[in-house]
């Protein structure tokens, strides 16, 4: 099992990455697509969009959804290889793998309903806009049927975008790549603007050496994009540092350097942004100023995005724990620790997904958890697969819980998606862990 601060588990991710085409120092499987993609239309009455943690803002909300209070596994669909982040349309699951295909699996039942072949690693959640799916791949952005699961159109110029999943903002799709330049793209695979973020990379902070985290691959490594709708906020991992490029014209509007890798996407609430990094701290910025409004300590890296509701940030850490923090003041509302084993907590890689009363992730130990939103405290946990590892986050939608797994660190285990719902009793044999600080 990966545990919190199991140094040795930099080194379990580190051959996992290169064996799956990304050669990288600490990766992490995390700021995977958390919420169900929320359709939202265009302004000028345009096809709706779906995006993983829920819309631009990545904020991981989620509304009117009824989850189990005595889940159970109802179907598992294994895959051929190592699932991607998964995203959630109209009762439809998309989700790449590192063998490069893309399949389309329905919710209900866990039916393949088509399969799209690419060839190349998907490792990041696709984006959806009417009848086309976007996927970055190493390579470059590529254009899907919906329907037919065939190739729409391939821009390569973007270079190698598989650790960015595709922003839909607007008139356009925002892809960042390891060559280091940052692409917003249009419906029919022309460029409208590009943006360098190599050529200004600021010196690495003590301890996170950029060419270390890059392994030798591009002279970048960004991740997820954000947007405000007039903004794109890029993490860049290996320069430790945030970047916000105008949504319109595409012009650096400021960066702001962390003391330590960044690999989750950001979030957006309000004038404000917030994201972990891997000094063990979660920041709060004004998105506006780029100016830190505070900062809060963990026990450990963090290595996934966080979600906002209700005028709180919720986020977990390498430690075990999964935090409610107050978006105002940055003070801590609840802790929750996650069960120990031989003297430690798995870590979690799971970015967070709230719905009105309930908080879901997924945790290296590989269950999936429900928290009571209010005081943190275990509604219950439920195994997926038993042997498996779940890095990503959930998808949440009506009365059904969406998990990828993979193959756990022991060799045992698949590569699956497994849907939990209300059907038979509360797991048993499932101890609790309260709330700790």
């Amino acid at each position: 099992m990966g545990r919190a601060d199991d140094g040795g588990m930099i080194m379990r991710r580190v051959t996992w990455a290169r064996r799956s085409g990304i050669a990288a120092i600490a990766i992490a499987w995390c700021g995977v697509a958390g919420a169900r993609g929320l359709a939202a239309d265009d302004p000028a009455g345009g096809p709706a969009v779906f995006l993983s943690r829920g819309g631009p803002e990545r904020a991981g909300a989620v509304s009117g959804s009824r989850p189990p209070e005595h889940p159970a596994v109802r179907w598992t669909r294994p895959l051929e290889s190592s699932p991607g982040e998964p995203l959630l349309a109209e009762g439809t699951i998309y989700v790449g793998d590192f063998a490069g295909d893309v399949s389309k699996i329905r919710g209900e039942d866990g039916q393949i309903l088509g399969i799209y072949r690419g060839g190349s690693q998907v490792f990041r959640a696709p984006a959806i806009r009417g009848s086309l799916i976007f996927v970055g791949s190493s390579r470059g952005l590529t254009a899907i049927s919906r329907r037919m699961m065939d190739t729409r159109w391939r821009n390569a110029e973007v270079g190698d975008v598989t650790g960015s999943s595709p922003l839909v903002v607007g008139d356009r799709v925002v892809v960042a790549g390891t060559n280091g330049i940052v692409s917003a793209i249009d419906f029919d695979g022309r460029r409208i603007w590009q943006h360098d973020i190599a050529a200004d990379a600021p010196p690495s902070p003590p301890g996170f050496d950029a060419e270390r985290a890059r392994g030798g691959n591009g002279v970048a490594r960004p991740g997820t994009p954000a947007s405000d709708g007039t903004s794109v906020f890029v993490p860049v991992f290996d320069q430790s540092r945030i970047v916000a490029i105008d949504l319109k014209l595409g012009g650096r509007r400021w960066s702001y350097q962390a003391k330590g890798w960044i690999f989750g996407e950001p979030t957006v609430a309000g004038d404000r942004l917030f994201f972990g990094s891997q000094d063990d701290r979660l920041y709060c910025l004004d998105r506006r100023r780029k100016t830190p409004r505070w900062t809060f300590p963990v026990k450990s890296r963090i290595e996934a995005g966080a979600a906002f509701r209700d005028g709180s940030v919720f986020f977990a850490s390498c430690d075990g724990r999964v935090y409610r923090v107050d978006a105002e003041t940055g003070e801590a509302v609840w802790t929750y620790q996650t069960p120990r084993t031989e003297g430690a907590s798995a870590a979690i890689y799971s970015s967070p997904v709230c719905t009105e009363d309930s908080v879901f992730f997924g945790s290296f130990d590989g269950h999936l958890y429900r928290l009571n939103i209010r005081d943190g405290t275990l509604r219950w946990r439920i195994r997926a697969l038993e042997g498996s590892e779940i890095m990503g986050s959930p998808l949440v939608d009506g009365k059904s819980i969406y998990v990828t797994v993979r193959k756990g660190i022991a060799g045992g285990g698949r590569d699956a998606v497994v849907a939990i719902g209300e059907d038979g009793p509360a797991p048993r044999d499932e101890a609790p862990a309260g709330p700790g600080r």
